[in-house]
Order: structure tokens, then C-alpha cells, then sequence
């Protein structure tokens, strides 16, 4: 649950971020590019976060349980 928390928190600092670099540069070719690179890096967290998160932790539990 928590890496689930830390992902949003991070997607959210990411996307403040380009954005307030998008606002102080106005240049529209950056922010077609900063869209693209966005939506790829939410889609690929999504994906993790739907996957059950950390795939550290499982590897964890499995060697615990041998």
C-alpha cells in the first residue's frame, strides 16, 4: 500500500514540475513532448500500481516462506 501512496505523490511532483518548467519556457514543441513523455510515464505507472505494486515485497515473501 505504501509504494501505491509513494507513486501517486511522485506522479504528482513529476507532473508539477513539467509543468511549472512547461509555463516558464512557453515553448509549444516542449509541451507536445512533455505531454507524450507524461502520458507514457502515468500509463507505465498505472500499469505497475495495477499489478500489485512493489515487485520487491513478493520476492521477499516467497523467500520467507521457503
Amino acid at each position: 500500500m505504501m509504494d501505491r501512496f509513494l507513486a501517486i505523490i511522485s506522479i504528482i511532483g513529476l507532473l508539477s514540475f513539467v509543468g511549472w518548467i512547461n509555463i516558464r519556457v512557453m515553448e509549444p514543441d516542449l509541451w507536445i513532448v512533455s505531454l507524450v513523455v507524461m502520458g507514457i510515464a502515468i500509463r507505465f505507472f498505472w500499469e505497475d500500481i495495477k499489478a500489485g505494486g512493489s515487485h520487491f515485497e513478493s520476492r521477499l515473501d516467497n523467500k520467507s516462506d521457503d
